[in-house]
């Protein structure tokens, strides 16, 4: 006989699926910040290089 079954994920594989949620938005929100403390830096270094 055929078991009508749903396989859930246990406790580590949704661990697993949170950490690395959790590692790709912190991971897209570093990249931003840093690219926006580049820009920044980029804009300071081009006026003294005119001043």
């Amino acid at each position: 006989m055929k078991k009508d079954t749903i396989d859930f994920p246990n406790l580590k594989a949704i661990e697993q699926m949170l950490w690395r949620s959790v590692q790709q938005v912190f991971s897209e929100a570093l990249a931003k910040i840093l690219e926006e403390i580049d820009q920044k830096l980029q804009k300071i270094v081009i006026k003294k290089d005119f001043v």
